[in-house]
């Protein structure tokens, strides 16, 4: 299938409106931008920079080569908020490699926000979902908008339905998932929630992604230095 083909079955996918989205929120925002307002600073005058950079840098291997305009996963930043959607191939072939992706682009968000203290807390969901340059128009956001204020504290929290379907997939289609990582990248806690893991970030990320992310940094020592000491902070601040 060539690269317009493939393009035009992505967006009739999205125009079905059946997907899986994703709502993240910055804890502190309102202090962030009051410290970007009125502050000479320039450590406070960063928090849209950091914001745009992570985002960046988590669609970084989205953005290139063959499949570079076929926006798997779509986003939008507004505020503090951001939501990340995709189809959601349910019961179809490609069900498992589209989960598996937006499960990867939401911790490499999250390591990229955390590492710039930033930290995020969110839900994914499914549902009718609807966005164009304009507008939002989603009952999957609002979905995951409330398991986002279960969460308590900085994790990406997935509903239930999400979690039958990867055990389902999990039957079917192993070996993607496993290509991914994505196995090491899910924990479930003693209430029996399921979240993204936001703490455990070299050993979630699959080695691919850590190569990306260590082309970032000088030295190796540099790198494993940044992430031990942001995944000690979130779990000391929260």
């Amino acid at each position: 299938m060539n690269q317009e083909k493939l393009k035009e079955v992505i967006d009739n996918e999205f125009s079905k409106g059946d997907c899986i989205v994703a709502f993240l929120d910055i804890l502190g925002f309102k202090n962030l931008v009051r410290k970007y307002v009125n502050s000479d600073r320039p450590e406070d005058k960063k928090i849209k920079e950091d914001i745009k950079s992570a985002i960046d840098d988590s669609f970084k291997n989205l953005r290139h080569g063959d499949n570079s305009n076929l926006k798997l996963i779509r986003y939008k930043i507004f505020s503090d908020c951001t939501c990340l959607s995709a189809p959601a191939y349910h019961n179809k072939e490609m069900e498992s490699t589209i989960l598996c992706l937006l499960m990867t682009i939401i911790v490499s968000y999250n390591f990229h926000l955390i590492r710039r203290n930033i930290y995020p807390r969110g839900g994914v969901s499914t549902g009718y979902h609807y966005e164009d340059k304009n507008m939002i128009f989603s009952e999957g956001l609002i979905n995951a908008y409330d398991l986002e204020k279960t969460a308590n504290y900085p994790r990406t929290i997935l509903d239930k339905e999400l979690v039958q379907r990867f055990k389902k997939l999990w039957k079917v289609q192993k070996n993607t998932i496993k290509d991914f990582g994505t196995q090491k990248k899910l924990i479930m806690d003693k209430k029996g929630i399921t979240f993204i893991n936001p703490f455990n970030l070299v050993q979630s990320m699959n080695k691919f992604e850590l190569e990306n992310i260590r082309r970032q940094f000088s030295t190796r020592i540099e790198f494993e230095k940044n992430c031990k000491e942001s995944t000690m902070f979130i779990i000391k601040k929260y």
